[in-house]
């Protein structure tokens, strides 16, 4: 309704032509201030979240030609068990893959609290379940990461301290040397490293 009284306004013919054209001009150098404004709300919304999380926000530098999407947590209300996710995605899919080949190079990522029964290689019940999961054995591949596939799905668990990242890719086509890479490079990173990559 705004909006149309200053465009009526506007177009009024008997009114002079500078107060028109200022108004205007000043319209047209407050659109980018909007979206700058909008841009910062947004990561400060995102920020607040992300600091409420109730586990660590653990995250690898990420890799060349890939970028962070998907950002969120869940498991914010008391009787539910808080995590963290993220997706990896590379740079030539566009800021969302929809495609079901691009959805298959995305890497994801959920972070959440160890659970008492996480005890690889003889289980890897990492954030899904409150009893072990009897599995294969995960192989352990560095200091606190293990590696666990089944057809051609495989996950990377990383333990640091009370945190569990599970790293969960299709392979191929994402390789297995990638998710490796990730997973062995995790470390607590503060909310503003998700905004800004």
């Amino acid at each position: 309704m705004g909006a149309f009284a200053l465009a009526a306004w506007c177009t009024q013919t008997r009114r002079p032509l500078w107060p028109r054209a200022a108004a205007a001009l000043a319209l047209v150098l407050l659109m980018p201030l909007d979206s700058l404004a909008s841009t910062q709300l947004a990561h400060h919304r995102q920020s607040t979240e992300l600091a409420r999380a109730g586990v660590p926000l653990l995250a690898p530098n990420v890799p060349d030609g890939y970028h962070l999407e998907g950002v969120g947590t869940s498991g914010t209300v008391p009787c539910s068990r808080p995590t963290f996710y993220y997706r990896i995605a590379p740079d030539d899919a566009g800021q969302h893959a929809d495609s079901m080949e691009e959805l298959h190079r995305v890497i994801q990522v959920v972070v959440g609290p160890r659970l008492p029964n996480f005890m690889p290689p003889s289980h890897r019940a990492a954030l899904t379940s409150v009893s072990p999961v009897p599995a294969p054995a995960c192989t352990p591949v560095a200091p606190g990461v293990w590696r666990w596939s089944r057809y051609d799905f495989l996950w990377y668990f990383t333990r640091v301290g009370d945190a569990v990242a599970v790293v969960e890719a299709r392979t191929p086509p994402v390789s297995s040397a990638l998710l490796r890479s990730i997973a062995s490079r995790m470390r607590v990173r503060p909310p503003a490293y998700f905004s800004e990559q």
